[in-house]
């Protein structure tokens, strides 16, 4: 891949971590810019040009043919902070190149293909997710492309033995009966009567044995003719496995077809015995076969037996197909202001997307494609988390998703605790929390320390939340209230304004903060059940705060 960097503008310190970016393959352009596009518009795989989108559309504009042979183009302001994929966003691969750019310039994508705009996955997105070949009718990818910019779902057919994984954008279904005229298939296998578009696993292991004199040639249209033949497409052909006194011939082969060499040392194969035995390895080699056998050996499955040709023997196996799922744990602060580069990235990186109901209305609108709605209700916490680590089993990148920290009265610790139990590779994104947000609306309510408090005794019993409010009543801690449930809240709201009532007077300000940055300073004996629930968080901060309309300032101690 050749990579020309640019500069539509000086920016000395842009061009030098664009460079550290792609390393080897890419160098700076000295000239002016537009002899850049002049002498390297054919030879070029990317452009990337630093400086405003205008000046870079107008120097390309010249030069475009076609996307499918045009270079990949992309914009990065002189500020840096934007990455915009202009040409070869999914032909050339220049969105997900975007992505990764934006994450190194610590910077944001500019995405402006009809797919984002939905969160959705184009075929060879889905190809490059799960390491697949894609072969098919360039009309139907066309087409399929058309439905999903519209938001319509797409037929994905599921071949055996492969895992029915859901996608943005797809109905995945299993592979039984005709295939209609536009749709995704994931297979091994042939269907010459359809003009579908595949996505070809690399599965498929092909076991020979040969003699010296056979050319690669050759051996090339006997493995062609061999797949063709039991049924299977070449494009999922990921090994070939021989013998290891035919590496070198074997390497060579590997290389023309694009696949991998596997070498059997000939010892293991003696105690294999071959399901269609050769004499001539007998004879020659002292084994029993060698083209079944050295599948066997790699613990393969056999798809079809021993096939002879001229000089070559062949056999078809099946590698087992594994793709491991993780989970992301990912805290989405207030999902607009509040919301990570980290959050966004991990949420980027899903496939599936699972949580709380409101939860799931916090995310950026190119996300909601991915939202599974299952198990999205109040109190199906443990559900939620079950069905995010079978999809994970299953090989799906899943994001569970929370409002503020994931690991501030979020769901973390059941799928924490399930995915250690089954080794399910896992990650927790943190977020900016209600505490904090609430805090910035008061001023400076938190900097003498803090302590947060759930009211909801879902889980945790009431005598014990009782016993935690009096104990920091008496603190000089401030204490964030959070999940101000409906049940009891009459009562609940009476023992706490009582409680911090005789600590810290009855006079005490104390806020009120909701969503959307609405908040309110009101006399501790004066708060009303009526004024909280759910959608609110209570700071009571320590005695001596002053309250300055609706500022809360607690002194840290310094002196001036």
């Amino acid at each position: 891949m050749t990579v020309v960097i640019v500069p539509c503008v000086a920016s000395s310190f842009l061009e030098k971590t664009i460079l550290d970016f792609f390393g080897e393959k890419a160098f700076l352009w000295s000239g002016p810019p537009r002899e850049a596009f002049e002498k390297l518009w054919e030879d070029a795989d990317l452009f990337v040009c630093i400086g405003s989108l205008g000046i870079v559309v107008r120097l390309i504009a010249p030069f475009l043919k076609d996307k499918k042979e045009d270079p990949g183009i992309l914009c990065v302001p002189g500020s840096g902070d934007f990455v915009i994929p202009l040409c070869g966003g999914h032909e050339k691969g220049v969105n997900a190149l975007a992505l990764r750019l934006a994450r190194f310039l610590k910077a944001r994508e500019v995405l402006t293909t009809a797919s984002e705009a939905f969160g959705v996955f184009t075929p060879r997105e889905l190809a490059e997710r799960l390491g697949c070949a894609l072969e098919g009718d360039r009309e139907c990818e066309k087409a399929i492309l058309g439905l999903l910019a519209r938001g319509d779902r797409v037929p994905l057919f599921v071949d055996d033995p492969f895992p029915l994984l859901p996608f943005p954008g797809y109905d995945t279904r299993p592979l039984t009966g005709p295939l209609p005229q536009t749709c995704l298939v994931l297979s091994e296998r042939l269907f010459p009567e359809t003009s579908a578009l595949f996505l070809r696993p690399k599965t498929l292991a092909v076991g020979l044995g040969f003699r010296k004199a056979c050319n690669t040639e050759r051996l090339v249209a006997c493995i062609r003719d061999f797949l063709e033949s039991q049924g299977f497409a070449l494009a999922s052909l990921g090994e070939l496995v021989s013998i290891s006194r035919k590496a070198e011939d074997l390497a060579l082969l590997a290389e023309k077809l694009g696949v991998q060499s596997v070498l059997v040392d000939e010892d293991v194969l003696r105690d294999i015995p071959a399901p269609s035995p050769s004499p001539c390895a007998e004879k020659h080699l002292g084994l029993p076969g060698v083209a079944e056998p050295v599948l066997l050996a790699r613990g393969y499955t056999l798809l079809a037996p021993k096939t002879v040709y001229p000089e070559v023997a062949l056999a078809l196996g099946r590698k087992p197909w594994s793709r491991r799922g993780n989970l992301l744990l990912v805290s989405l602060g207030d999902g607009a202001n509040t919301i990570t580069l980290e959050a966004l990235e991990a949420l980027e990186e899903a496939e599936v997307i699972l949580g709380y109901r409101a939860y799931l209305d916090l995310l950026p609108p190119r996300f909601r494609g991915r939202a599974l709605h299952r198990f999205s209700q109040m109190k199906q916490e443990v559900e939620r988390a079950k069905e995010a680590l079978r999809l994970a089993r299953c090989g799906s990148i899943v994001a569970l998703v929370s409002g503020g920290d994931v690991g501030v009265f979020g769901a973390v610790s059941p799928a924490l605790e399930m995915a250690q139990e089954e080794g399910i590779p896992f990650r927790v994104v943190p977020g900016v929390s209600a505490v904090s947000s609430a805090a910035a609306l008061f001023g400076s309510p938190l900097v003498k320390g803090f302590a947060v408090v759930s009211l909801s005794d879902y889980l945790t019993p009431w005598e014990e939340i009782q016993r935690n409010l009096e104990r920091l009543a008496g603190t000089d801690l401030t204490v964030s209230v959070y999940n101000i449930v409906g049940r009891g809240k009459e009562e609940k709201i009476a023992f706490l304004r009582e409680t911090f009532a005789r600590a810290r007077g009855q006079d005490l300000p104390v806020g009120i903060a909701r969503k959307g940055g609405q908040k309110r300073v009101v006399r501790l004996c004066d708060l009303r059940p009526e004024d909280l629930d759910m959608s609110c968080l209570l700071l009571i901060p320590p005695r001596g705060v002053q309250s300055l309309g609706d500022v809360l300032i607690v002194s840290r101690g310094y002196r001036w």
